[in-house]
């Protein structure tokens, strides 16, 4: 018997996981032919029984109006349900609704409520996410501090991106007390992962740091690295120090 033909007994045999997981398969096209309409009917079985990655396709597609026609109110119904049993993407996606105010008042509060319980879980890339928008100012209040705590949450998860942006936070004293022992560790992180942009920035930051922290041999060893990538600020300000014989490369720190 092959894998789908064990999916649709045990889905028959009303099991919630099997019909979430057969949803799944009609929903994307995973080794059968893509169909909305079979992928609604078996999010909806799982759904009604309680399985919360049921709920939030379900939401997804009566938001969407994907094999069903479009119902906001339905839409909200079954996220608030798969959010409220701990269902990140549900969490993110009631965020980006409240923020909008898209089939509900438009709630910044609630906004970052949700997107904040879809953060903390540590999963996608929520924590990064959620960094920028209060970086910003995009569909929620701008709020430097709560940018860094999150950057600082996505860069310990390993995501880059988070690592050269609170290396930057803390180099700089923005929304956090400004330290150098953090920027270069977090841009060292970044900078060792082949990051062009973060060589760039831990290159600079060699080059103006007050004091002990200051080494021009590190600063051209990193504008090596990230202008070997094609950063056109690295070639520029590489050639600069070279022209005014502000050192040679240091070895691999």
């Amino acid at each position: 018997m092959s894998e789908y033909s064990e999916l649709l007994a045990a889905a028959m045999r009303n099991d919630p996981d099997a019909q979430a997981r057969l949803g799944d398969k009609f929903y994307w096209g995973h080794e059968v032919k893509l169909s909305y309409s079979r992928a609604f009917h078996w999010f909806r079985e799982a759904a009604e029984k309680g399985n919360r990655t049921a709920r939030f396709y379900l939401g997804m597609m009566y938001s969407e109006g994907e094999g069903v026609a479009t119902d906001k109110n339905l839409a909200l119904h079954w996220l608030l349900l798969a959010a409220e049993q701990g269902e990140s993407e549900a969490q993110w996606e009631l965020g980006n609704l409240f923020s909008e105010g898209a089939g509900v008042p438009q709630d910044c509060a609630k906004a970052e409520y949700w997107w904040s319980l879809a953060a903390g879980q540590s999963e996608f890339d929520w924590q990064f996410q959620l960094a920028e928008r209060f970086a910003r100012g995009l569909r929620i209040n701008r709020d430097l501090e709560k940018a860094a705590y999150w950057y600082r949450e996505a860069a310990i998860n390993g995501d880059i991106d988070a690592q050269c942006a609170y290396g930057l936070m803390c180099r700089d004293g923005d929304g956090i007390r400004q330290d150098y022992d953090e920027a270069l560790k977090w841009l060292t992180v970044a900078a060792r992962q082949n990051d062009a942009g973060a060589q760039f920035h831990l290159a600079v930051l060699y080059r103006d740091a007050p004091g002990a922290f200051r080494s021009d041999p590190d600063a051209v060893y990193w504008f090596l690295l990230a202008a070997s990538q094609g950063e056109v600020r690295a070639q520029i300000l590489l050639g600069d120090m070279h022209l005014f014989g502000k050192g040679r490369a240091a070895n691999t720190p």
